[in-house]
């Protein structure tokens, strides 16, 4: 179900979207990757086809809702849910791959929850998100606008944060979905709980 905040054209950036075809070829293989490429509309196999701009904005509906939804679709059983998770942990790992790991050593986890709402609005516009608890071990994070938001989009924010703390040593970590735009509620909830990996001293 997708979440009708208001008819604002949303919109997804060029950096969300990059990494897909590498997430597909390395799930699924060079077949797998062709077999989804073949599947998704004209508009989008000509995005994912050329060399994508990593700062252009593209319409997040046709380029991004749609052709994600296939790789459940083409790969999950239609279980939205691993699907879109999995692709949110891929997506955090290729952010903070090779140099760009110099970025993810933030002196807490608090820290990097802290920048949650600049690493969404980096992705996605319109948006805005809250950080309504954020403290040792615990942290609640609301997206509280959202136009054309799914489960889908839901879920792989959710695995994005995940790794991006798994990055930061965080241990017994957990990333609840406590309440969500696509069912009516005010707003998307995630409840994070996790324990931090020891200092050295």
């Amino acid at each position: 179900m997708i979440n009708s905040q208001s008819k604002v054209t949303m919109m997804v950036k060029g950096k969300a979207i990059v990494m897909v075809p590498g997430f597909i070829k390395k799930k699924f293989g060079e077949e797998g990757l062709i077999y989804w490429l073949s599947k998704i509309t004209p508009q989008a196999r000509q995005v994912y086809d050329s060399k994508i701009n990593v700062n252009h904005w593209y319409p997040f509906k046709e380029i991004f809702l749609e052709p994600t939804a296939n790789i459940a679709h083409l790969f999950y059983e239609w279980k939205s849910q691993p699907a879109a998770w999995d692709l949110g942990r891929y997506s955090a790992d290729h952010r903070f791959a090779g140099l760009g790991k110099l970025l993810i050593k933030f002196p807490s986890p608090n820290f990097f929850i802290n920048k949650s709402e600049e690493y969404l609005s980096d992705y996605y516009r319109p948006c805005e998100l809250k950080i309504e608890e954020n403290r040792e071990g615990f942290a609640i994070v609301r997206i509280i606008y959202f136009p054309e938001i799914d489960k889908t989009t839901e879920y792989r924010i959710g695995g994005w944060i995940e790794r991006g703390l798994e990055l930061n040593g965080c241990k017994d970590l957990r990333v609840d979905i406590t309440k969500s735009l696509t069912q009516f509620d005010p707003y998307t909830e995630y409840t994070i709980h996790w324990r931090s990996k020891p200092k050295k001293n």
